[in-house]
C-alpha cells in the first residue's frame, strides 16, 4: 500500500503534523486517555459535554483522567520528558490537542477526532504503511531551500 492509498485525512495529518512515531504514539496515548474517560459518560440528556462551559470540561477532563501531564505522557509512551515535552508543544501547535495550564487533553474538533481514529485504525492493522508514508512525506519549501546550499561533491573533478 502506497502512502496515496492512506486514507486523505490520515495522509495529510502524517505528513503536516506527525514527523516521527513518537509524535504518533503521544497523539494516540492522549486519544486513549479521552476514550478511557468518555468511556463513564453518555451522550444522552441535558448535559452533554459539547454544552458545558470551557472550565467546567477542564475540571472534568482532569478529574475524569482524560488530561495527561507531561510526566504521564513520557511514562506511558516512553520517551524522555524533554521528547514528551517538544512533541505535546508540536502537537498543541496544530491543533490536535488543548492545553490545560500544567497538562494537555486531546482536541474536541471533530474532524481532528475522526482523522485520529483513521490513524488510531492505520497505526494497528498496516503500521509499516504508516511508517513509510512518514518517510516518504514530501520535503517542505524549507528543507528544500536548505538543500540548494548543501555542499556536494564534483563528479567531474
Amino acid at each position: 500500500m502506497a502512502s496515496s492509498d492512506l486514507p486523505p485525512a490520515v495522509q495529510q495529518l502524517v505528513w503536516r503534523h506527525l514527523p516521527s512515531i513518537d509524535h504518533v504514539a503521544i497523539l494516540l496515548a492522549l486519544r486513549a486517555a479521552a476514550g478511557d474517560a468518555l468511556a463513564g459518560t453518555h451522550e444522552g440528556g441535558s448535559h452533554r459535554r459539547d454544552e458545558l462551559s470551557a472550565a467546567y470540561v477542564a475540571a472534568q477532563d482532569t478529574a475524569q483522567g482524560s488530561a495527561l501531564e507531561i510526566k504521564e505522557v513520557a511514562e506511558r509512551t516512553g520517551v524522555s520528558d524533554a521528547v514528551a515535552a517538544q512533541v505535546l508543544a508540536d502537537l498543541h501547535a496544530a491543533g490536535l490537542l488543548e492545553r490545560h495550564v500544567h497538562s494537555f487533553v486531546f482536541s474536541r474538533m471533530p474532524d481532528v477526532r475522526e482523522a485520529v481514529n483513521q490513524l488510531a485504525e492505520m497505526y494497528n492493522t498496516r503500521p509499516v504503511t504508516l511508517v513509510r508514508a512518514m518517510y516518504d512525506r514530501p520535503a517542505t519549501s524549507v528543507q528544500q531551500f536548505a538543500d540548494a546550499f548543501r555542499l556536494r561533491k564534483h563528479e567531474d573533478l
